[in-house]
């Protein structure tokens, strides 16, 4: 059977630990102080954090059945998905604002069922996005895939159930599970409208 495997750095398990941290440690300080600090936490979260660290490097595997995905170094866990689960395999470009109100890009691969919702989820090494300020628009152009990378998504490609299409959605409806609107072809204008400009447009209309 034709199988193809690549390998992509999904931190989420670092990200979620140090967020863990940062709770314990705001809550441990004299300013809240709800509870109090164990020993050896400082070890313990360097130990746990280097486990995270090495869990965040995921195999992806393409093979006829369908398209699975586990942790690298520690092949305990394993989530497939069949081709005939899969209705739509998209390009996505996901939108975030940052905390200085900037338009943030990046660029997923969604495998979408038949209900319309994320079944599955990965970074996609084909597409790069980024905001555009002069034209307010966000810009995509198309990368040259490594050789991994490519013969990985050409058998993603070929298999009949599956046939491509672009999105852009904001960055929180990309979670596993959610159901996509296909309408949401939108993103956020950095520069918000005064109220000058709202009587402006209604003039207009009169």
């Amino acid at each position: 059977m034709l199988e193809r495997n690549i390998k992509l750095y999904e931190p989420i398990e670092l990200i979620v630990f140090l967020v863990f941290s940062g709770l314990y440690y705001m809550g441990v300080s004299e300013k809240y102080n709800f509870f109090e600090r164990f020993d050896y936490d400082i070890n313990v979260f360097i130990v746990i954090s280097i486990i995270c660290l090495i869990l965040g490097l995921k195999k992806y595997t393409a093979d006829g059945r369908g398209i699975s995905k586990t942790f690298f170094f520690l092949p305990i866990y394993k989530k497939t998905k069949t081709w005939s689960e899969i209705k739509h395999m998209a390009h996505v470009t996901a939108h975030k604002k940052d905390k200085y109100d900037r338009i943030i890009c990046s660029n997923f691969i969604l495998f979408i069922d038949f209900n319309d919702r994320i079944c599955f989820k990965m970074k996609d090494k084909t597409r790069k996005s980024k905001y555009d300020k002069k034209t307010k628009s966000i810009v995509t152009k198309k990368l040259k895939q490594s050789l991994n990378y490519g013969g990985f998504m050409k058998l993603v490609k070929s298999r009949e159930e599956t046939f491509e299409t672009d999105l852009v959605m904001n960055a929180i409806d990309l979670a596993v599970g959610y159901k996509v609107n296909y309408n949401q072809t939108s993103y956020p204008n950095k520069e918000k409208k005064s109220i000058s400009d709202y009587y402006k447009l209604m003039k207009e209309k009169i």
